[in-house]
């Protein structure tokens, strides 16, 4: 309602309003069901799709425990532990510090992705903090959010059938969770 009175201010037409998970599976993919895995501020969302003539969205479920904002602070906590483990130096003392790591904690994770590990370098005001991190070492700060999802994804996988993974940019940010999908006998996964 909120999206549809700002188009209407904005004098925007709209023809209509398309699940996100639905958009996502328009492409096409293989096989007669997809899901698609989500990540919101405040929940995660597993979509079950039936390709055929058109595009059904079938079930839905809804993770209403926690968001991108969990997986965040448990980011956060985190890399600040690693900080304090290896360096003594504790980046969330600081308000300047902690706003650092916040805003290098996605490019040094995205890094990790491609690497197995990584140095990282945090300036405050009396030098420099310098840690070496492991891809393991950042996915198990949110390894319970990722098993979570896994699982949820699991339960609506067939038995024998193939089944493709849509991951949304969100979804596949969180450390691990696809390398966890991807271990699932018969799933694809699809960023």
């Amino acid at each position: 309602g909120l999206l549809l009175g700002i188009a209407q201010a904005l004098s925007m037409p709209v023809a209509g309003l398309v699940d996100a998970a639905v958009a996502a599976a328009s492409a096409g993919f293989p096989g007669e069901r997809l899901l698609h895995v989500d990540l919101g501020l405040r929940r995660a969302v597993v979509t079950e799709i039936r390709q055929g003539a058109s595009l059904v969205r079938e079930r839905v479920a809804r993770l209403d425990r926690w968001g991108l904002d969990e997986v965040h602070d448990a980011e956060m906590r985190g890399a600040a532990a690693a900080f304090v483990r290896q360096s003594r130096f504790d980046p969330l003392h600081d308000a300047a510090t902690e706003q650092a790591l916040f805003d290098r904690l996605p490019p040094w994770l995205a890094a990790l992705e491609r690497d197995e590990r990584a140095t990282w370098r945090l300036p405050f005001a009396a030098g420099e903090a310098t840690i070496e991190v492991t891809r393991s070492e950042a996915e198990a700060w949110t390894a319970r959010f990722a098993e979570e999802l896994a699982q949820q994804a699991s339960v609506f996988k067939r038995a024998g059938e193939p089944l493709t993974v849509l991951l949304s940019a969100h979804a596949a940010r969180l450390p691990g969770l696809a390398g966890r999908l991807a271990a699932t006998r018969g799933v694809e996964v699809v960023l």
